[in-house]
């Protein structure tokens, strides 16, 4: 080095340089006393010229190069002690700011902006492995081969050779190795991509179930309608009328909802067991739905709702040959044919349509359970004008209840508000134990304070609706429900609808109003738990809650949790830890190491190499000559030991060669 300040040798005769394959001549003792060290002035003379140089002896440089190697051995170490972090905190909650929430993003890290950090994560490991591993393969070749026992030509090769997880491969095939040193570099190499990926998978935020059991109250709807006298009417025109509007003409929104306006759940038009697709438009008994008290407002809360509704059958549908409406109050009208039954409760829609339902005779008692009467009767006419003249439509129908049960989940909403929850309902089936007999209907709780008082309000929903020949909308709903307020296209006749259709539309119109008619506010949004517990309705002996409790409640939170893969912490841990070995053995090795690191750089040609004595053919490839010579032993060290100036090179036998290299000694 320029620092020592030695001069560089003076020229030496032709013939003493000149030399055959790896074999310079020596330089002589006399030679190298013409050539003293007491010129400086000849570095300056001649720059191109040999130097003499010691060997790097600085203390400060070797000690900084071991800090920097040991640093990245730690850098290593970090892979395990994460692996370990993440053990020690599995299980716990997995907040926004929490350890486990921060651990995962440092596993997904990337120094790069990316949409997709798992695609990058897994590069930052490989990097570093290949560093060290790729290093130590080198540093164990340039520590082998300055030692007294020398290094084997195959050996050299495949440390060389395997500075990269490719290379690690394509090696022992070239060299036709299939030993344990060459299973053990495959096995080494192989940890990279799988320390890669164990880095990313060994932590992850998972959702833990927990599931408390919940008290629900919901309110019966098998209630008699309860604004059935003078009072109750007036009442009704304003607590009733007007949300059984609001839901009519809501009708196109709810298409695709499984709650009404006001989050309620519907009961489905179902009478079996019936596993119910979520993407299913489905149709329901009723416009409004049965309200839910005391929902978490936190995680899901799954129940089993009990309901029932009215349900219409009609024996009779279709086209009418009559000019006019019956009159259901004349003494002449047909009497009801159910024997129980003795008048008809009637209203008409204007002049476009009329519906009776059948009254029971004075003598008629309560339900009872285990008890039964034949079905109630309704008669439906309607009259509308189309383009071919007056359409009649004539329907005869029996009226029943449905019981049902319907699997209910409700997740809470973000803000917390039990009100506010979004259900859906996976699945229903008619309830195997009803409390009566589906014969008996909400009309047979409160008569005569039910049937006519409910057919009475319908006719007050839209009392203007035929001014200038409009249509009335309850018609028009079941031709078309989407338009059956706001601009009605014009009817065909109601027959037109279809059997089903009309008995489903129909019934839904119905349901709304007997269900608004229990307790208007608590359907309409305010339902009050504690009120609908205190409420009861009193028909002389029979006692019937308006409340009641859902059977089967539980509240599932849903926590994010850390979760430590054990068998990825595994591969972590031994792939961080071999490669922490390896750093160090690296670091201690190129701090023992004095030799020149030239090994694996067209660079080794250029030393004064004494390996006359390796015969070949110069038609071999890089392959060929090491498979010919991996047992010979190579050497590197002083190959000018006998000089007072030293000279480092390869050799093939240890009699040409001091491979003790000296820290004081100058090497040209």
């Amino acid at each position: 080095m320029a620092e020592y300040g030695q001069p560089n040798y003076d020229p030496v005769p032709v013939e003493e340089q000149a030399t055959y394959l790896g074999t310079p001549s020596r330089l002589s003792s006399p030679q190298y006393e013409e050539s003293t060290v007491d010129h400086p002035e000849d570095t300056e003379a001649d720059p191109k010229g040999p130097r003499l140089q010691l060997l790097e002896t600085s203390l400060l440089h070797r000690l900084l190069r071991l800090v920097f190697d040991i640093i990245v051995a730690f850098i290593a170490l970090l892979f395990a002690i994460f692996g370990v972090w993440a053990y020690k905190i599995d299980g716990n909650l997995a907040g926004p700011d929490s350890t486990g929430s921060k651990l995962v993003k440092v596993a997904q890290y990337v120094s790069e902006s990316d949409a997709s950090p798992l695609h990058h994560a897994p590069t930052i490991f490989p990097v570093l492995f290949a560093a060290i591993v790729g290093g130590s393969m080198k540093s164990i070749a340039s520590w082998c081969i300055q030692t007294h026992r020398g290094v084997t030509v195959g050996l050299l090769q495949r440390c060389l050779g395997s500075q990269s997880i490719s290379g690690a491969v394509l090696t022992q095939i070239q060299l036709g190795l299939l030993d344990f040193g060459a299973i053990m570099i495959v096995l080494l190499w192989s940890l990279s991509p799988l320390g890669s990926q164990a880095s990313l998978r060994v932590i992850s935020v998972v959702a833990r179930y927990s599931s408390n059991p919940r008290n629900l109250t919901t309110i019966n709807t098998f209630i008699g309608y309860q604004y059935g006298n003078a009072e109750g009417i007036a009442e009704a025109q304003r607590t009733v009328v007007n949300p059984t509007v609001a839901v009519i003409m809501a009708a196109p929104l709810l298409e695709k909802r499984n709650q009404d306006l006001w989050g309620n759940l519907w009961d489905t038009n179902s009478h079996e067991w019936t596993a119910i697709p979520e993407e299913n438009n489905l149709t329901y008994a009723s416009l409004v739905g049965t309200p839910v008290g005391n929902l978490a407002d936190a995680g899901n809360t799954s129940f089993t709702l009990p309901g029932s509704y009215l349900y219409i059958n009609c024996s009779k549908f279709g086209k009418s040959n009559q000019t006019d409406f019956n009159n259901y109050t004349a003494s002449s009208s047909p009497l009801p044919e159910t024997g129980v039954d003795c008048t008809w409760a009637s209203m008409r829609g204007g002049n476009q349509y009329q519906i009776a339902i059948s009254r029971p005779c004075s003598n008629f008692r309560l339900p009872e359970a285990n008890t039964t009467r034949p079905a109630r009767q309704l008669r439906f006419e309607s009259r509308v004008q189309a383009n071919s003249g007056e359409e009649w439509t004539r329907a005869e129908c029996d009226l029943t209840t449905t019981y049902v049960d319907a699997n209910v989940t409700c997740t809470a909403s973000a803000s917390g508000s039990s009100s506010a929850s979004t259900c859906h309902v996976p699945s229903v089936r008619a309830s195997p134990a009803p409390p009566y007999d589906r014969n008996w209907t909400v009309f047979d709780l409160n008569e005569p304070f039910s049937s006519q008082p409910v057919l009475s309000l319908l006719s007050m929903f839209f009392p203007n609706a035929e001014v200038a020949g409009g249509n009335q909308p309850i018609l028009a709903y079941l031709e078309d429900p989407y338009h059956a307020v706001v601009n009605p296209d014009s009817l065909q006749g109601t027959y037109t609808a279809g059997k089903k259709v009309f008995e489903t539309r129909l019934a839904q119109v119905l349901n709304s109003v007997l269900y608004i008619g229990i307790n208007p506010s608590a359907f309409t949004g305010s339902f009050a738990e504690e009120e609908a517990l205190a409420a009861k309705v009193v028909q002389e002996t029979t006692v019937i809650p308006v409340s009641q409790p859902v059977p089967r409640a539980s509240t599932t939170l849903v926590h994010e949790v850390v979760r430590c893969s054990r068998t990825w912490l595994g591969v972590l841990l031994a792939a961080s830890l071999a490669l922490f070995l390896c750093a160090i053995a690296s670091a201690i090795l190129r701090f023992c190491t004095l030799a020149p690191d030239i090994l694996g750089s067209i660079a080794v040609a250029f030393l004064r190499n004494r390996i006359p004595d390796l015969a070949g053919s110069s038609t071999w490839s890089a392959d060929q000559w090491v498979r010919h010579t991996r047992d010979t032993r190579l050497y590197l060290g002083d190959v000018e030991a006998e000089a007072e100036a030293g000279c480092i090179a390869l050799a093939t036998s240890p009699e040409d060669v001091q491979v003790s290299l000296v820290k004081n000694r100058f090497y040209m």
